[in-house]
């Protein structure tokens, strides 16, 4: 069975990554390895290296997508992954230490994969905080509103929540701009989902990631100016707010234009030295 490609991105040199080579190849995010030739870095050749700020692991993406795709076999399963976030070969229920991960990570394509054309984390499911559901329980007598007490949150409101005061409005801007076909689409989406796969990695085929890159990219440089005049947003005094948005609608775009599967990922917690299974399925 022909191995899964998968593009890990990084900013950081970090000892443990050696134990992915030769299984994954790293894209070294406007970082240059100069003692490791099967990394590649963002900055060369075809790039958007000077928006790493906002957009971070997708200058990654796009160099891939650039550069290293057009390579790649159309029926080879593709993927993409994180420093610090990688796919498993199955569910795990509990933490695991850093040296089992040879055991853990997948690198072939599951047999479950057969009738689905992309794979994506499982999902986090948005709830409502503590404090929210105790004050909303105290005006739930003087407004009848049972809305006010609802556990779970949508999508939309955690979103909004994220980007602050502002946040409503540069998410109807930048929707805006999305094409007519995906405009109502993710809308709805925000607004109906309560859980979602983030991260920004998935895996699948060329065609497919081809399709995805030529929607997203397109849309995010004219949301750019929109992005620019908000730039009082709590989230874009940080970095990776391109990245943000696209952990939202690479759900979306997947989910209703492709055949998508859930599948487990890990997180490498560095200050446990401990590899703890992230999402629900």
């Amino acid at each position: 069975m022909q191995k899964i490609k998968i593009f890990c991105t990084t900013h950081k040199n970090i000892d443990y990554l050696e134990k992915f080579f030769p299984e994954i190849t790293m894209i070294g995010l406007n970082m240059r390895f100069s003692d490791k030739n099967l990394w590649h870095n963002s900055s060369d050749k075809i790039n958007i290296s000077e928006k790493f700020f906002s957009y971070a692991d997708l200058i990654g993406h796009y160099y891939v997508w650039k550069n290293l795709l057009p390579e790649l076999n159309s029926n080879q399963w593709i993927g993409f992954s994180q420093y610090r976030r990688f796919w498993l070969k199955h569910k795990i229920s509990k933490e695991y230490p850093l040296e089992s991960i040879d055991n853990l990570i997948l690198t072939e394509p599951n047999l479950l994969w057969e009738d689905y054309d992309t794979i994506i984390p499982t999902q986090f499911i948005f709830k409502n905080k503590i404090k929210n559901l105790i004050k909303n329980f105290f005006l739930l007598k003087f407004l009848k509103n049972f809305d006010l007490i609802k556990y779970y949150t949508k999508v939309q409101k955690q979103f909004e929540d994220s980007l602050g005061s502002s946040g409503r409005q540069i998410i109807a801007d930048t929707i805006k701009m999305l094409p007519d076909s995906d405009r109502i689409g993710f809308n709805d989406f925000l607004n109906n989902r309560t859980y979602l796969s983030a991260h920004g990695m998935y895996i699948s085929k060329k065609k497919i990631i081809n399709s995805y890159s030529e929607v997203l990219f397109s849309w995010f440089e004219k949301c750019e100016n929109i992005i620019s005049k908000n730039n009082n947003l709590p989230l874009l005094k940080s970095q990776r707010i391109f990245q943000y948005i696209n952990e939202r609608f690479l759900d979306y775009w997947m989910s209703r234009n492709v055949r998508t599967l859930r599948w487990p990922i890990a997180m490498y917690n560095n200050e446990k030295l401990l590899i703890t299974p992230i999402g629900k399925i």
